[in-house]
């Protein structure tokens, strides 16, 4: 992930290998039992443009 100062860049490779890349707009940090959540707001590439991150304890 890369952060621009207007958007969040996303790239996932394997073996230096493009897979996927996208553009999100936002993320948000909610705090949970299990530790505080990340998700990824304003995707170009769901339909309803969020992602899920996995929780950090």
């Amino acid at each position: 992930m890369d952060y621009t100062g207007k958007q969040i860049e996303v790239t996932h490779s394997v073996d230096g290998e493009l897979i996927e890349e996208y553009v999100c707009g936002n993320f948000t940090i909610t705090k949970g039992n299990d530790g505080e959540h990340y998700s990824l707001e304003g995707c170009d590439f769901e339909k309803d443009g969020k992602l899920q991150l996995a929780p950090v304890q």
